[in-house]
Formats: structure tokens, C-alpha cells, sequence
């Protein structure tokens, strides 16, 4: 049997937190984590990689000269 009813993550997890209270265990929900940490966390973790320019090579065997 539902404690709760609707879709919302509140409900869900105040009906899990009183389903786990039965067996004396306490939930403790995460704490919020602030923008700028996680931005700084994705700097730190992140490997800078540039792209490399493809760089081609023209082989022309003396086929070529300035007037075309």
C-alpha cells in the first residue's frame, strides 16, 4: 500500500524514509551541491585537448610550375 500518492520526488522519498524508519534505519538526504563547485570540479577533471589541424602534403613530382 501507497503512503503517499502523485508523481512528485517528495512523496517518493518521504515514503521510502518511513519504509527504511521501520527497521531503524535514518535517510539523510544529500546536500545541495553549489554551481560553481561542480563547474570547478568539471575544469579540474577534464583533460584540455585542442584538435590537431589536418595538415595535407601535395606531392607534385615537378608537374607544377608558377604559370600553372
Amino acid at each position: 500500500k501507497q503512503l503517499l500518492a502523485g508523481p512528485d520526488m517528495t512523496s517518493w522519498m518521504l515514503k521510502w524514509s518511513l519504509e527504511l524508519a521501520e527497521f531503524d534505519i535514518l535517510y539523510e538526504s544529500r546536500r545541495a551541491l553549489k554551481a560553481q563547485v561542480l563547474a570547478d570540479f568539471i575544469a579540474e577533471m577534464t583533460n584540455p585537448s585542442t584538435p590537431e589541424k589536418n595538415k595535407w602534403t601535395i606531392f607534385v613530382d615537378g608537374s607544377s610550375n608558377p604559370q600553372g
